[in-house]
């Protein structure tokens, strides 16, 4: 009996100790490359894959892909690459094998993942020739969705030379839409910079994009404003009114930010005469000083009333609201002042945003029921001039309510 409760005892001690989890501790840490193989900067390089040895086991399936395909960028590119997964390692090839004389690029992208779903979140990049030497110029840029003024990130950048469309160098940009595309040899070559919405590198209609042809002698600076472009005119879709001075026309494509929209409406009458309009105004522009006046009143109005509210629940939330604009301006302060990691700004587009809309402000209301037409002619982003009209009769306006009516009393029951 003795043996058996120092049996029991000594059981629940063990069970009560601190011990680690079977399999060990959880693994917090993305897969590390090891090696590469050939070493980056090799000349006359023969090899039958490029090798990327990892850390640890990695999945096949990354982050943010399909496959493992997506996640390796060859330039210059024959195709979608041949990539095969071995545990610890990944392999890359063209799918036609590598040419001769020729520099490549062979970059792995962020999001290889581990069997515990840490993803890598930076790129690996190995460089090499199959000739002589490496050339040493690029082409470096920004890729911005022109519809919005923005970056765009992750976008994807192609070069052909002029008299090799077979031959396509190719990179990605960053999240802030920033790319370098380095290593091309000096010549003619046609750029297209292309916001890929499905990732398969190719330029699939409605998608966002934008080309150039330079002639490079040494390296160069490109910025892209990518948008959805067609060989077609825009045309009036829609004219609606907000208010009875207000006319916004709406358009199918995107209009060019250069041409003179101040003459690009006509209204006609019943008897086809000339209605004379008070401006016209783009769209964008439109809606941002709206904006800006809307907030400015509705800031005065606030203050105003702010200020005017002198009872004690008053005079505590203005000082509420003093206190915390100056901790919230000391937080501010004091994490600039910790930060000491370099970040480069988001870029900013030198060009206007694109927008599809055009207002005409009226210097009196329309007569209702009458019918109208507006006759546009304008220029779309991709050059095409378009003429086209639309009818537009406005609505009779909404009677008034009358609020002094005296409401029926209900009958008596």
């Amino acid at each position: 009996m003795r043996h058996r409760a120092a049996a029991l005892a000594f059981v629940v001690l063990s069970c009560a100790s601190p011990t680690e989890p079977p399999g060990g501790p959880e693994d917090l840490v993305a897969p590390m490359v090891r090696s590469i193989t050939p070493d980056s900067g090799a000349t006359r390089a023969r090899p039958e894959v490029v090798e990327f040895t990892f850390d640890e086991i990695v999945s096949e399936i990354p982050q943010g892909a399909a496959s493992l395909a997506q996640r390796v960028l060859i330039s210059p590119t024959d195709g979608t690459p041949v990539v095969r997964w071995r545990r610890d390692a990944i392999t890359v090839r063209p799918r036609n094998g590598w040419r001769e004389n020729t520099t490549y690029v062979v970059t792995l992208l962020p999001g290889i993942v581990d069997l515990s779903g840490n993803a890598r979140d930076s790129a690996r990049v190995v460089v090499f020739s199959t000739g002589d030497s490496i050339p040493t110029t690029a082409v470096r840029g920004v890729v911005f969705d022109w519809m919005r003024a923005q970056p765009a990130a992750l976008a994807y950048i192609e070069a052909s030379p002029a008299n090799d469309t077979t031959l396509i160098f190719a990179t990605e940009a960053d999240s802030t839409g920033r790319f370098s595309l380095p290593f091309l040899s000096p010549g003619t070559y046609v750029l297209r910079g292309l916001i890929d919405g499905n990732k398969n590198r190719q330029r699939d209609a409605r998608e966002l994009w934008d080309s150039v042809t330079v002639t490079l002698r040494d390296s160069l600076r490109h910025d892209f404003y990518a948008f959805a472009q067609d060989t077609l005119p825009p045309r009036m879709m829609t004219v609606v009114a907000p208010d009875s001075l207000t006319l916004r026309v709406t358009f199918d494509r995107p209009l060019s930010p250069t041409f003179d929209a101040s003459a690009a409406l006509q209204l006609l009458g019943a008897d086809s005469t000339a209605i004379p309009l008070a401006s016209i105004e783009r769209g964008g522009a439109f809606a941002a000083a709206r904006a800006a006046r809307d907030q400015a009143r509705a800031d005065s109005i606030a203050q105003a009333q702010a200020a005017a509210d002198t009872t004690a629940a008053g005079i505590a939330a203005r000082t509420r609201a003093r206190e915390d604009s100056i901790n919230r301006a000391e937080m501010v302060r004091d994490s600039i002042a910790r930060d000491t990691t370099p970040r480069l700004p988001l870029p900013v587009a030198v060009r206007p945003a694109l927008d599809n809309e055009l207002v005409i402000l009226l210097p009196t209301p329309l007569p209702p029921l009458v019918r109208h037409v507006l006759r546009a002619e304008v220029v779309g982003a991709n050059g095409r001039t378009g003429v086209s009209e639309r009818p537009y009769t406005r609505p009779r306006p909404a009677a008034p309510r009358d609020s002094t009516t005296a409401r029926t009393p209900p009958p008596d029951r």
